[in-house]
């Protein structure tokens, strides 16, 4: 396929990438194990001006939350689970 090249350590997808599961899958569509403690596990870079970045639709959902962001550290050190800032100037 002429969409899908590597370098050996990183693969490029030059094509829209769905991850499909089926009814049944038992788990996670998509699992991020990312074990280097000091890089991102999940880096978005995107060029968007008009369409939303990041979209998520949950209309089948009922008893579950549309997004769950779980610390169990038991560090003291100073941290945040969600920090949005805008940095432009003018905002």
């Amino acid at each position: 396929m002429d969409s899908i090249s590597s370098d050996g350590s990183l693969v490029t997808v030059n094509a829209p990438l769905e991850v499909a599961q089926g009814a049944s899958g038992g788990g996670a569509a998509l699992l991020i194990d990312n074990d280097d403690v000091d890089q991102i596990a999940l880096n978005i870079e995107a060029a968007n001006t008009t369409a939303n970045v990041v979209d998520i639709n949950a209309d089948a959902l009922t008893t579950g939350q549309g997004l769950a962001i779980v610390s169990e550290s038991a560090d003291t050190s100073n941290r945040a689970l969600l920090v949005i800032v805008n940095e432009h100037e003018d905002a």
